[in-house]
Parts: C-alpha cells; sequence; structure tokens
C-alpha cells in the first residue's frame, strides 16, 4: 500500500514539473496601466508590427472590414516619434483601399511582447484580459516626402526589419505615416480610454528612455 501511495505522489510531482509554466518578469520600463499616454508610446514604439484595418473595394468583400498585420515602427527603439509608420506597395490592397476611403484603424496588442506576463495563455492570464494592454489608433494614411521625415522613418523601417531593404524596388514600396486623429486604450478593467493626440505625443518628452 506505501509503494502504491509513493509511485502515485511520484507520479504526481512528476506531471506537475512537466506542466508548469514559468513565469517571467515583466517588462521593465513598462509604464503603469494608468499612465495612459505613457503605455500607449511605450507600446507602439517597442511594436514591430500591428493589425492595419481599411474599408474593403474588392470582390466579392466590398465593404467589410480588411484587416491584416503590417510591419511598423515610430522609430527607433527609445527614441520613438509616436508617429507610426510602414513601408507598403503603392498598388497593394490597403493602399488600394485607402485611396478610396482613407479612413484606416491600426491595432496593437502587448500579446506581441514575450515577457508580458499579463498576456500569457494561462488560468490567471490571457491575451484577451483587460491586463494585457490593447491599443487602437484612428487617422488618415499619408506618403512621407518631407526628406528629414523621410530619412528618420525608412532608417528605422530598414533598421529593425533588414528584410525590407531587399524587397523588389519595381514592386513600388513606399513610406508612409498615420495623422493620429483619435486614440482608445484597454490596459485595465473599466473599458477602453480615451487619449487626447496632445497628451499621447507629449508624453515621451516626459519620459523618453523606457
Amino acid at each position: 500500500m506505501m509503494r502504491y501511495i509513493s509511485l502515485i505522489l511520484f507520479l504526481y510531482v512528476v506531471k506537475t514539473a512537466l506542466t508548469a509554466q514559468p513565469q517571467p518578469p515583466q517588462a521593465t520600463g513598462r509604464p503603469p496601466y494608468n499612465e495612459y499616454a505613457k503605455r500607449a508610446r511605450y507600446i507602439v514604439n517597442r511594436a514591430n508590427w500591428t493589425v492595419l484595418a481599411t474599408f474593403s473595394y474588392h470582390e466579392p468583400v466590398t465593404h467589410f472590414p480588411y484587416a491584416r498585420v503590417e510591419s511598423c515602427v515610430d522609430g527607433p527603439l527609445h527614441k520613438g516619434t509616436g508617429t507610426p509608420y510602414f513601408y507598403l506597395m503603392e498598388n497593394g490592397t490597403p493602399m488600394e483601399n485607402i485611396q478610396k476611403a482613407n479612413n484606416v484603424t491600426i491595432s496593437y496588442s502587448e500579446a506581441e511582447f514575450p515577457d508580458i506576463t499579463d498576456c500569457k495563455a494561462l488560468p490567471s492570464s490571457d491575451p484577451q484580459s483587460p491586463l494585457c494592454s490593447r491599443l487602437m489608433i484612428y487617422g488618415r494614411m499619408y506618403r512621407v516626402t518631407d526628406k528629414e521625415e523621410f530619412a528618420l522613418a525608412e532608417g528605422a523601417l530598414f533598421l529593425r526589419h533588414p528584410f525590407m531593404k531587399d524587397l523588389p524596388l519595381g514592386h513600388q514600396f513606399k513610406v508612409y505615416g498615420l495623422h493620429i486623429e483619435h486614440i482608445f486604450e484597454l490596459d485595465f478593467f473599466g473599458g477602453a480610454v480615451s487619449i487626447s493626440v496632445k497628451d499621447y505625443y507629449n508624453a515621451w518628452k516626459e519620459q523618453n528612455d523606457l
């Protein structure tokens, strides 16, 4: 009987060891949830991709939301501008949609970052948990033509996404930025909060080494 009990205990310990998932520490430099603008700037600067949504003008999904993952930056890490930048085909589906209706939403999630414990799919956390921040930014896309802005945006895109350097020139990739008009953030219980564009851009001045 004792041998049977010992075997059961042994199997339980082994199962626990095999199924236990280590809990990494939360990301350093992550602003508190109630510092909404700073948290938003932190997410946008750290993110390497976002979901870009436009209105579709292609059959058979005309007028449906057209959303897909796109690589992005807002500048170099820890030195972001706050403005999301993209390297997109001029004649690609998103830009064809935008040419007809320049209403763009981009959506970020901290689930992209591997060191955010709040976003782990565990009994106590999940990407859908309000503690796993989600950020929705609404605005209008524009072609970056200013020389100084273009150098910063393209430099950051190619630095953080070196794959882009070798994309075929004949595919007409261009650098685009998002002119931000509205920002909503969900990072705690109680619903999403609205962040003013002014507060969003000013937040980095207060904390520029996230």
